[in-house]
């Protein structure tokens, strides 16, 4: 069994200091320092900040078996966030957590819950052991600390809100002595200090980070209205009110203040930021385009080329074209989309080609994206599907595996987590939320999909993709824009529209082959769903941490 402290945090600091910025990438691992031994240099600071960030994509931290396979954007989140919804599906029956997500079969022992709830609490402890031992490092100067500080919060509120967002309520530490029986706070408590940290950072950091894709004003902003959003939203549609559980209730929020901060946040982002919709929307996910990532991102999880301890994504899991691993750069496919995805995309909308693909084969032509070549595979049209053909969630691409120098699986570029497309969009739900005026909200839509379609082709996209309800258009968009990147779930639950969702997916494979199974997903929904449950072994070792319910 593991001992409770390997849970929240750790007492020693495994740093691999390969993630957040360049001086670090491609380095050894640190090995395992005891706090006594360290925080004594400025260096010592810049190392222990790089391991805060290390948690978003590393392949091992902790040395401890739950760290080795794995968590957070290294590939569970990309999954856990995604399936089990409109936009992706598990059609193999097996063991494996892709099923029990793709299946909405999953339970309180579901391998996956554990390791991010681990991941995500040995990232709040390094950033609570950097912030107590901070101001007692001498040879740093007072700016440098406080962007040390602005950053570490910011990661700190990053995690606790996706826990938040995830679970519900849940323990809170903001000390590097956290008590390892502390019971679950309640999803206001947990909002609250996500908030504080966020709020600390915007108010601190430089616009623009002093070391490469690190966190900046913008980037603590964009999850502010991110949070912000999430909580009006929940607020609006009752989110967890008929499941009788206050712990998680958003009766507290309101609504107009929340989303008059998502106004003025995305406001200020759009207009003084200095990012920008990158012009090729294909290049924002593929391993060596970064200067097109570095336009639009306002935060991503670095990946690095270390063949042995790289951080990056385990993509042969996760949404590249179905293929061979090794001669093409392929992945297993474990989790396919539903054909109320293809069809969310007019014909002459790109993205939709670029998005949803059919299985990648050696005769497929090649292509150079930022110095290095891809395998292109053959985009989903309304024939394939009439074909019966199965298809495949292909927005990312992997390198010719002929040029790799790490493990193929592996996906070294960097990760995109929050983009200007995705500011624009949550502007446009504020917009609307505000003033109910949807021809207004429906200028930022227009932005985003002016990026990808022709501008002879945009009154056409634009009058087929208008509904009458706003809300629904907006979710539409959302997902024709955001699709496979860890935002779906989230945005089902938040709008109390998860369980109408897969209510009404269709099990005619006219509509897709893919939709075949999809009455296991219509079966197996329970309102029960819009929370995951407390990880059970969690549950044995702090038994006051009560379980969510139905679990």
């Amino acid at each position: 069994m593991i001992k409770p402290i390997h849970i929240y945090s750790a007492i020693f600091i495994f740093i691999l200091a390969n993630s957040g910025c360049k001086k670090f990438i491609d380095t050894a691992p640190y090995s395992t320092v005891s706090t006594e031994q360290f925080y004594k240099t400025a260096a010592d600071a810049e190392l222990a900040l790089a391991g805060c960030y290390n948690v978003l994509n590393a392949k091992q931290i902790q040395g401890t078996n739950l760290g080795t396979q794995g968590g957070l954007y290294f590939m569970q989140l990309q999954n856990m966030l995604t399936a089990g919804t409109d936009e992706a599906f598990a059609r193999v029956t097996s063991a494996t957590n892709e099923t029990q997500l793709g299946q909405l079969s999953w339970d309180a022992n579901t391998t996956y819950f554990r390791q991010v709830w681990f991941y995500f609490y040995a990232g709040i402890q390094r950033c609570n052991l950097l912030l107590d031992h901070l101001e007692n490092i001498p040879d740093i100067s007072e700016a440098r600390k406080t962007e040390i500080k602005g950053e570490a919060r910011f990661l700190r509120g990053f995690y606790l809100l996706y826990l938040g967002m995830m679970f519900g309520g849940v323990p809170i530490n903001t000390t590097s002595t956290p008590d390892l029986q502390a019971p679950r706070a309640s999803v206001q408590q947990v909002f609250s200090q996500v908030i504080e940290d966020l709020q600390y950072a915007y108010d601190v950091l430089p616009p623009k980070a002093s070391i490469y894709d690190r966190a900046n004003k913008w980037s603590a902003a964009g999850f502010l209205a991110k949070a912000y959003a999430f909580m009006g939203s929940c607020k609006q549609n009752n989110v967890n009110k008929n499941l009788d559980f206050p712990l998680n209730d958003f009766d507290w929020v309101d609504i107009n203040d929340s989303y008059t901060k998502v106004k003025e946040l995305t406001d200020s982002i759009v207009t003084y930021s200095g990012y920008k919709l990158t012009e090729n929307y294909s290049y924002l996910f593929r391993e060596t385009t970064q200067s097109s990532q570095d336009e639009e991102c306002l935060f991503m999880a670095v990946g690095s080329t270390d063949p042995v301890n790289g951080n990056g994504v385990n993509m042969q899991n996760g949404f590249v074209p179905q293929g061979a691993n090794a001669t093409l750069g392929g992945g297993l496919a474990r989790l396919v989309p539903l054909g109320e995805l293809f069809y969310k995309y007019h014909n002459k909308d790109p993205r939709r080609g670029n998005n949803l693909t059919q299985k990648l084969n050696a005769s497929n032509p090649m292509e150079v994206a930022g110095g290095a070549q891809y395998y292109v595979p053959t985009a989903v049209t309304a024939n394939s599907i009439k074909n019966n053909f199965f298809y495949y969630g292909g927005k990312f691409r992997m390198i010719d595996p002929a040029t790799k120098t790490v493990t193929l699986y592996l996906w070294t570029g960097n990760y995109p987590i929050l983009r200007l497309a995705e500011i624009y969009l949550l502007r446009a739900e504020a917009t609307y939320m505000l003033t109910n005026d949807a021809a207004t909200a429906r200028a930022d839509l227009y932005t985003v999909r002016q990026r990808s379609i022709a501008p002879a082709d945009m009154n056409t996209v634009n009058t087929a993709y208008a509904k009458s309800d706003f809300i629904e258009e907006l979710l539409d968009e959302r997902s024709r824009e955001l699709c496979f990147e860890a935002v779906r779930r989230f945005d089902l639950v938040r709008f109390g529209r998860y369980q109408s969702t897969i209510n009404a997916l269709s099990t005619d494979n006219s509509l897709s082959k893919n939709n075949t199974e999809a009455s296991i997903l219509k079966q197996n929904f329970a309102p029960k769903h819009i929370w995951f449950p407390i990880p059970e072994p969690e549950r044995i070792l702090n038994p006051s941490l009560i379980q969510n319910p139905k679990y």
